[in-house]
C-alpha cells in the first residue's frame, strides 16, 4: 500500500504531500515514523516546526534533542499534556489523551497531532492504519483550542 499525507498549516499556504510507507501493519511502528516525514517535509517547505510528545519529550528545528526510540517511546504513558514555551506562555491545555502533536512555530499553531484514545473511540483496532486525523487549528483561545480535521490518507 502505498501512501500519501498531505500536510497544512492553518494559514493554509503551506502545503506538503509526504510519501510514506506503512510496511509496519502495528500502527505504534507506523505512527512512530510519522514525525520524521513530517519534520523533513517541514524542513523542505521551510516551516518551523517543534515536536512534542505527552512524555516530555520535545525538540525542535532550532533545538533539536537527541533520543533513541527505544527511550522515547519506551515511556509510553497517557498523563496530562502540556505543549513546550509558546503554549505554556498562552496557558494552553491539551486532553490528556493526545500523544503527539507538531507545532508550527511561526504560526504558534498545531499543524499534525495523533492520539491513542481518539483513534480507539472511532472504533479503531491497533493493526487499522486506513485512516489517521489531521488536526487544523484554527486559534487558540484560554483553557481550550479550536480544530477541524479530515482524513488524510489516500490510497493509490
Amino acid at each position: 500500500m502505498v501512501c500519501a499525507i498531505i500536510l497544512y498549516t492553518t494559514a493554509g499556504t503551506n502545503v506538503a504531500i509526504v510519501p510514506t510507507d506503512p510496511a509496519d501493519e502495528n500502527v505504534y511502528g507506523w505512527v512512530r515514523e510519522m514525525p520524521q516525514y513530517l519534520i523533513m517535509a517541514c524542513n523542505l517547505y521551510n516551516i518551523p516546526w517543534r515536536l512534542a510528545y505527552n512524555w516530555s519529550f520535545a525538540e525542535s528545528s532550532h533545538n533539536p534533542k537527541k533520543i533513541s526510540h527505544k527511550e522515547a517511546y519506551g515511556r509510553y504513558q497517557i498523563k496530562k499534556v502540556w505543549l513546550d514555551d509558546v503554549c505554556r506562555l498562552r496557558k494552553i491545555k491539551f486532553p490528556k489523551n493526545w500523544q503527539a502533536y507538531l507545532l508550527d512555530d511561526k504560526n504558534n499553531c498545531i499543524i499534525w497531532a495523533w492520539s491513542v484514545n481518539f483513534w480507539r473511540r472511532r472504533g479503531h483496532s491497533d493493526k487499522d492504519i486506513a485512516q489517521i486525523w489531521l488536526f487544523g487549528l484554527t486559534g487558540f483561545r484560554e483553557g481550550g483550542y479550536s480544530a477541524r480535521y479530515e482524513d488524510v490518507i489516500f490510497n493509490y
